[in-house]
């Protein structure tokens, strides 16, 4: 029996048949394979002790406050993705316990350093200082556009006035 007349029999075009038979043949083929590499093995037990070790040996992941101190403290993380340079940027942020940054002769970029405190912030900052004046207590920085009562406990126990 030719595909012709099987197509006109079932109601079908001959491309149609020909799609459902290839179909039908690729589904007998991909059964007929799994049953026949069927395996009854074990899953694979992989040892990630050595990776563990290597996660652990970072001062920043460190569980116990018993451990070796860590000089500088990871407050804030910030990830940009540059598509159309082709490449890609990790910013972190990192401000030194001891250091207070004086927010009424502080540069830009002095200001960015605190945690929550982008670019355009910071210029809030620097645009209501030089038109109201010197900062005189910190919680004036609550006034600048952006900042708010979340942001400005953050950046608090970094800023001095002077």
């Amino acid at each position: 029996m030719n595909l012709e007349k099987l197509s006109k029999k079932i109601g079908f075009t001959e491309n149609e048949l020909k799609t459902v038979l290839f179909l039908l043949f690729a589904a007998l083929l991909g059964l007929v394979l799994k049953f026949a590499n069927y395996e009854t093995s074990e899953p694979k037990h992989y040892d990630y002790s050595k990776q563990d070790s290597l996660f652990n040996a970072y001062p920043i992941y460190r569980k116990n406050e018993d451990e070796k101190p860590v000089q500088k403290k990871l407050v804030a993380k910030k990830e940009t993705f540059d598509f159309h340079k082709n490449k890609t940027n990790l910013n972190i942020k990192f401000v030194d316990k001891q250091i207070l940054i004086d927010v009424n002769s502080a540069t830009k970029n002095e200001l960015t350093r605190l945690p929550g405190i982008g670019s355009k912030t910071a210029e809030k900052i620097i645009v209501y200082r030089n038109k109201h004046g010197k900062f005189k207590r910190k919680e004036e920085l609550m006034n600048v556009k952006g900042i708010g009562k979340k942001k400005f406990e953050k950046i608090k126990k970094f800023v001095k006035i002077n």
